[in-house]
């Protein structure tokens, strides 16, 4: 555990924002620079990772036949009934809604640290 710690300690002593973004000698970008120009990058594209599972969400409910389910799952109860289709429904959608948020304010926080360490 004492490795551990040791190992965390020491990442702290720098950020990427501290370090040079290009070389001296050729002007090419180093891996602080790189970073840079991937971090709004990444950004766009996590939004679209969520557009096309949203669109998924909405396309397998207009286009599945009887009562689908957003993800395919296994459960040890009958969910032909209405209120056990809507209960297992729910629960799905909420747990999908609280990951994506997750990941979200997870992206947020990063960022503002980001901009506040400048």
């Amino acid at each position: 555990m004492d490795g551990v710690r040791k190992l965390l300690t020491a990442t702290k002593q720098f950020t990427w924002l501290e370090l040079p973004t290009q070389e001296p000698d050729t002007g090419s970008l180093t891996m602080a620079g790189w970073i840079q120009r991937i971090q709004p990058l990444v950004w766009k594209l996590n939004f679209c990772d969520w557009g096309t599972h949203f669109l998924y969400f909405v396309l397998r409910g207009f286009t599945s036949d009887g009562k689908p389910f957003f993800f395919n799952a296994w459960f040890p109860l009958d969910t032909d009934d209405a209120p056990t289709y809507l209960l297992v429904l729910v629960i799905q959608v909420t747990s999908t809604c609280s990951c994506v948020l997750a990941g979200f304010l997870r992206t947020v926080k990063v960022l503002l640290h980001n901009f506040s360490v400048k």
